[in-house]
């Protein structure tokens, strides 16, 4: 069936143009009635979307209309037309609209739900009510069940998707794909449909919800093309039954000879594609991205079997009302098409989505298993950009959860790469885990059957947990996160890699049930308790060489999430990694090379190894850092007869400021190298030293004693062999 409801905005002016007037009789009560008369002459119905906010300013301030309004809302229904919710919230009273002095003054700060200063559950339950009181009059059935954001201005969504939910409102229609006003406050540029109704994602009604957030449809108004609504206003009467007869024609299946035509064209050149094997990544560099995605199979998803097309009008403005009868009449000599209120489109739709989606994480978990067991039990991997994820693994971690870990490959290449790891792997495929064990499970990795909703761990247990194209399969994506963050240690971190899919909705990944972005990802990190997040969106299929993705358009974001006490810094991470290395490495003999990891593997070094372990650590998480090479005279262990010894310690920011930082005694400077030799009398002994600092006398390398002793010092973006352009100092 191909539905069409018919949603006319019941309002006047508002804001309101120059030089005009609010005028109810003008701008609602006649071109209402104009608009059931052609309804009843063409047998349409029609949903009129109830500007809420301005029926409560006039029934404080001009009772007398408001009566007027509501004996007409009576009169919608009687003639078996709808009535829903919208609301502009600086509409309301109490929020400060006026007439005064012949000038109407609205907050326009308030103009949004969310900027709604009181509680909003009970706002919306207000709102319900009264309508319902209004019109159960007339029809004792009648519910409010569909709802509309005024001037489309429904982000941030969080609070007002709880408070339509907590109010038995099935139903948001604010969205419109491609739409996007930086001056109201909107932005449906990721829009999951132009016309099919989805589940709307809590956070944000463009974007789908996962499975388990499958409470509120979001029906959006339809788009016969981006960024253009389709419109009863204006010019617009005249046209749009053309407008949606021309998407319908054009939407109609092509014939079974284009689809074998197409189908071997994709053959083709998928095969020939496939043979460029190890050149793939300089291949992608300048194979356009529209041939790509031709030989790939990502397709569009039909979200419910009906068609589903929502038109938005206004009581007020310019009508041509005769244009309109006769693209009504049109439409309906079509046959093709069914006139239905809003309340009766959203019922059917929220009826086919829940028919369409999994009912239990259990059931979901069975698909993906078998929806990924060859990828997963195969030998093929995106190896550039796991590889990427992994060097986002901070150097000073000792115990990972792999979460998602499929047959344990990268489990164990973690802890290959990083000997000083203990991996453990978690994947809900019983079939992935047994291949895990007996392919990769060792003393240092192990390998556990988990539902991530219920993870089979103590709280604070891991300081890393690595999820790579794995959150996007979530069930519960909030429980998964908060599972996450439960198992993770104080000062832990979480390291994801996960495709944009909200990017391309056009095509999609069937068994990927978070289709999300990164500000949809950010606010369901920091809801779930993550600080300190770092989201970075990338090409892959440039920058990696992996195969074509549209349904991201090649984004994957690769996010770095802390578990970090209140009120912690920087300086106070930087501090920490200094320790880690401190303790780790052992100061008997010299590190082999100047490479970090091969240092910290090693577990040996003098102060060059200890910087250059710590120097990488604190880059890899965005630090800007330098090494300094210093040379002083006159030490009791120096060279030569000017008695002249070497000393290596990193100079770090932290936002405007710098610090030097010494691994080798774990000691900290609050200022930056020049500052400090200028006045190396702040470089003070350590305040309860350890045994290893005074053993080895670390207090001539940290303290006045060496900096007033320093005559020359060089400073490097990466430890060289040989230090050059030598600074002098005095």
């Amino acid at each position: 069936m191909n539905f069409i409801s018919i949603t006319i905005d019941y309002e006047t002016w508002h804001p309101l143009p120059d030089g005009w007037v609010i005028d109810w009789e003008k701008d609602i009560f006649t071109p209402t009635e104009r608009f059931l008369d052609i309804a009843d002459r063409t047998g349409i119905k029609l949903t009129f979307m109830v500007e809420i906010g301005e029926y409560f300013w006039l029934s404080e301030f001009e009772p007398t209309i408001a009566k007027r309004m509501e004996s007409q809302l009576r009169e919608i229904v009687r003639r078996g037309h709808d009535v829903q919710l919208h609301l502009h919230p600086n509409w309301l009273p109490e929020l400060g609209a006026k007439f005064e002095s012949g000038k109407w003054y609205w907050d326009w700060t308030k103009s949004k739900c969310e900027d709604y200063p009181g509680d909003l559950n009970e706002l919306i339950a207000q709102c319900k009510q009264t309508l319902e009181t209004i019109l159960k009059t007339e029809n004792s059935s009648y519910q409010v069940t569909s709802f509309r954001a005024g001037t489309y201005k429904v982000q941030p969504f969080k609070r007002l998707h709880q408070a339509l939910n907590a109010n038995g409102i099935l139903c948001d229609t604010s969205v419109y794909q491609g739409g996007f006003s930086e001056e109201r406050g909107y932005d449906f540029r990721f829009a999951y449909s132009d016309h099919q109704p989805y589940f709307a994602n809590p956070y944000d009604p463009q974007l789908k919800a996962p499975p388990s957030e499958s409470s509120l449809v979001e029906i959006p108004i339809f788009t016969f093309e981006r960024d253009q609504r389709w419109f009863l206003d204006g010019s617009e009467a005249a046209k749009f039954a053309d407008r949606i007869l021309r998407y319908h024609h054009k939407k109609k299946s092509p014939s079974s000879e284009s689809l074998r035509w197409t189908k071997k064209l994709k053959v083709f050149f998928g095969k020939l594609y496939g043979l460029t094997g190890p050149f793939q990544p300089s291949i992608n560099r300048v194979l356009p991205k529209r041939l790509a995605y031709f030989i790939t199979s990502y397709i569009s998803e039909k979200t419910a079997s009906n068609e589903y097309f929502v038109m938005i009008g206004h009581t007020k403005g310019e009508h041509n009302f005769e244009a309109i009868e006769k693209n009504f009449a049109k439409l309906k000599r079509e046959g093709i098409f069914d006139f239905v209120t809003l309340s009766e489109m959203t019922d059917t739709a929220f009826e086919e989505l829940h028919a369409r989606i999994p009912n239990t994480a259990e059931e979901e978990a069975v698909y993906q298993v078998a929806r990924e067991r060859n990828a997963i039990m195969g030998e093929e991997r995106n190896e550039a950009q796991s590889y990427y994820l992994q060097e986002k693994i901070p150097l000073d971690r000792t115990r990972v959860l792999d979460l998602g870990c499929g047959a344990g490959y990268w489990s164990s290449r973690i802890a290959e790469t990083y000997p000083w790891m203990n991996v453990v792997g978690a994947d809900i495929g019983k079939e992935f885990i047994e291949k895990a064990r007996s392919r990769y499970a060792t003393d240092r990795v192990s390998f556990e059957i988990a539902d991530f909703t219920n993870l089979p761990f103590e709280k604070d247990t891991f300081d890393c947990i690595y999820a790579d194209n794995t959150l996007e399969h979530a069930f519960d994506v909030n429980a998964t996160l908060c599972e996450a963050y439960r198992v993770l240690k104080t000062g832990g971190l979480l390291v994801a890699a996960i495709p944009s899919d909200a990017r391309n909705p056009k095509n999609i990944c069937d068994n990927h049930t978070w289709k999300t972005a990164p500000h949809e990802v950010m606010l369901r990190l920091q809801e779930s308790g993550f600080t300190d997040i770092d989201i970075e969106e990338t090409d892959v299929y440039r920058r990696f060489g992996t195969h074509p993705y549209p349904p991201s358009s090649d984004r994957m974001m690769f996010i770095r999430a802390w578990k970090h006490p209140k009120n912690y810094t920087k300086l106070d991470r930087a501090i920490e990694a200094m320790n880690w290395v401190y303790h780790h490495l052992n100061p008997e003999r010299s590190s082999n090379g100047r490479d970090a990891v091969k240092i910290l593997a090693g577990g040996f070094a003098f102060c060059l190894g200890y910087t250059i372990a710590l120097g990488e650590l604190l880059q890899r998480e965005g630090f800007n850092v330098k090494w300094i090479t210093m040379l002083a005279k006159d030490i009791p262990n120096g060279r030569g007869k000017d008695k002249t010894d070497s000393h290596e310690v990193i100079e770090a920011e932290v936002g405007e400021k710098k610090f030097i930082l010494d691994p080798m005694a774990n000691t900290l400077i609050p200022l930056s190298l020049e500052e400090i030799l200028k006045n190396p009398s702040f470089a003070k002994p350590k305040e309860n030293p350890d045994e290893r600092y005074v053993k080895r006398n670390y207090q001539m390398y940290d303290t006045a004693f060496w900096y007033s002793r320093v005559f020359r010092y060089v400073k490097r973006k990466k430890p060289g062999k040989k230090p050059a352009l030598w600074k002098s100092n005095g």
